[in-house]
């Protein structure tokens, strides 16, 4: 049958796609669809279809995932550059480029690609996580998308790739691109003629996707050129990889010819064919079609997450600081697990420290209402008695809260970084050098420095504040053995066996032991000092140590009322009357700030859940 006989006898016609027909202005999206993007976690930039539940996000957790997302791409990047990254790993069901945009400073592509198959998707981020994921010059960044995908249910042999068979005078790249272009609008990693005669021609067409672009490219052929009536068929051959193809047969050819090359090898040998070597082909496809494909973790091991996670976590922070400067693979994840990794590191190894050494809060996180009470001048001046210390570099208030808790859990962190330093002299019994009063050498400026910039480093970073938790405990350890080895000292000390000390746990420290009532001001303190643990107290009603609660937000609350604009008349009244009153203005300030630094009650130790973000320049 010629083609132009079966045009003349279809009767259905297949509707081209809403943007071809001009019915979808993806950039003005009225606001049902606007407010339908928002309730599904859609961005405002997508300009696919937000009602169609294929676009939604599924509720599967991240470890059935088929979805990722790549940036760090060329800003040039094509579909055929970046399809052809990806070979020997399964096949695509979408891939989307978005182009740079260098009004929201992102200067290079990102895409976004998903798999119909979940093994396909494990063992792309296995790949990419051990060799690495290079575009041209690019090295991209590969990460699971937050807009989660679910594998294919009935994937079939379905494929991006099309093998169109038909009359030469419609099956030729000019033609089929121009008909699809009538139709649906669709991208292309590449056209090839694979067979062209007067009689058959035969195209291969590799289109970017198969979601929207292969599957509409069939169901158009199917509807407009393979009516009721011919004798057309459409054969389906499947196979592995990101190359497997429909093989759309239009016009059923003469099988080609057997030649006696099909009985050579490559190499020029003969090409064994018998029943034997036919019998144990047969053998091996049956096995390798029951044997179901292996799960590839998503990291450096194939291994799936929780497990690998569960073997970390038995890691200190320095070997996981370690773990992370062996390759970038190593880094990107255990970046991306930071924060669940250190929890439970913290919860197994330092239960007892975390609670006595809390981390301050950032500016950037307290309400800006409250920022010009906290950075009043006198204020400021009023706090010198918590700053002047020779071994405490003071916090920089537009950085980091100045409420009266979070100045001392920034001179805690600061005297543990300290205390560690010091050990080598504490344990060979070398003095550690003193400092006349008024004097600032440049040794003690940079030491001080270099221990702030650690300390800021634990605020941005939880994997650092744990490394500080784990050097305070080895300082700890460290003291108790020393302070035990010496028989003339019979002070009450916390009692630690090898086993303890060898453990890397603070578990002995739940133990009764000498409580710390005074912040050592001065290094002179260090030689006595065993256990510098903060914020808590011995209950010997319960026989348990008790913990302080968390007061940032009450003293959030007092500095506000006492120092923001709504009190400012009424300070200046306070502060008149004390003057004509023969004083200096200065006694209601002061008789406040000692009140607010009160020992509060203790109380059980609460879930302490930090909130980091980075650190201002």
């Amino acid at each position: 049958m010629q083609l132009g006989e079966l045009q003349q006898r279809t009767t259905t016609c297949f509707r081209p796609s809403n943007a071809i027909a001009g019915l979808v202005n993806p950039q003005q999206d009225p606001w049902e669809v606007a407010r339908l993007k928002a309730r599904h976690g859609i961005s405002v930039k997508y300009r696919g279809d937000p009602s169609l539940p294929g676009n939604h996000s599924a509720a599967i957790p991240d470890t059935e995932n088929c979805s990722f997302w790549i940036i760090d791409l060329p800003p040039d990047l094509t579909h055929n550059q970046l399809l052809r990254c990806i070979r020997n790993t399964g096949r695509v069901h979408a891939c989307v480029i978005n182009p740079p945009d260098p009004r929201n400073r992102h200067y290079t592509a990102a895409a976004k690609i998903v798999f119909f198959d979940l093994w396909a998707a494990d063992k792309f981020m296995s790949d990419t996580f051990f060799w690495g994921f290079i575009v041209g010059t690019h090295c991209a960044r590969v990460k699971r998308n937050r807009i989660k995908s679910a594998p294919q249910p009935h994937a079939g042999d379905r494929s991006r790739v099309l093998i169109i068979e038909g009359h030469p005078s419609f099956v030729n790249a000019r033609e089929l691109t121009r008909y699809f272009d009538e139709k649906f609008q669709y991208q292309v990693d590449s056209v090839i003629d694979v067979y062209c005669t007067e009689d058959v021609g035969i195209v291969e067409y590799r289109f970017g996707s198969y979601r929207c672009q292969a599957q509409t490219a069939r169901m158009a052929i199917e509807t407009e050129h393979m009516g009721s009536g011919s004798n057309l068929e459409i054969l389906t051959l499947d196979g592995e990889g990101s190359d497997s193809a429909h093989e759309l047969h239009m016009v059923p050819g003469p099988p080609p010819p057997v030649t006696s090359s099909e009985r050579v090898a490559a190499d020029g040998n003969l090409t064994i064919l018998s029943k034997r070597t036919e019998r144990q082909r047969k053998r091996l496809e049956k096995k390798a079609s029951k044997r179901p494909p292996k799960s590839i973790g998503t990291g450096l091991f194939p291994l799936p997450d929780e497990l690998l996670l569960s073997i970390f976590a038995h890691l200190r922070p320095s070997d996981l600081l370690r773990l992370q400067q062996t390759c970038k693979s190593m880094r990107e994840y255990l970046r991306t697990w930071e924060s669940v990794l250190v929890k439970e590191v913290i919860a197994r190894r330092y239960a007892c420290l975390e609670p006595c050494l809390r981390l301050p809060a950032l500016m950037k996180d307290i309400d800006p209402s409250i920022h010009p009470a906290l950075l009043h001048p006198e204020r400021q001046g009023g706090m010198g008695i918590h700053k002047k210390f020779q071994h405490v570099l003071p916090a920089d208030p537009t950085c980091i809260c100045t409420c009266l808790t979070c100045i001392l859990r920034w001179n805690s962190l600061c005297l543990v970084v300290d205390f560690a330093h010091w050990q080598p002299n504490l344990d060979s019994g070398t003095p550690i050098p003193m400092i006349p009063r008024g004097k600032l050498p440049v040794w003690n400026e940079d030491l001080v420095a270099e221990n702030a910039k650690i300390v800021q480093r634990a605020l941005v970073s939880p994997l650092w504040y744990a490394r500080v938790l784990e050097v305070h405990l080895s300082s700890t350890t460290r003291s108790i053995r020393r302070h035990a080895a010496n028989q003339g000292n019979r002070r009450r000390r916390f009692r630690m066996a090898k086993e303890d000390e060898m453990s890397g746990t603070d578990e002995f420290l739940q133990r009764s032991g000498p409580p710390t009532m005074d912040f050592p001001f001065h290094r002179d303190n260090y030689y006595m000092l065993e256990s510098y643990l903060p914020n808590r107290g011995w209950s010997s009603d319960l026989e348990r140590w008790l913990y302080m609660p968390d007061w940032h937000e009450r003293d959030l609350h007092w500095v506000s009322e006492r120092w923001g604009e709504k009190s400012s008349t009424g300070k200046n009244t306070t502060m008149k009357q004390a003057t004509d009153q023969g004083g200096t203005g200065t006694e209601e300030r002061e008789t406040q700030s000692c009140n607010s630094a009160t020992i509060p009650a203790l109380i059980q130790p609460t879930e302490n859940a930090h909130q980091l973000s980075e650190l201002q320049k």
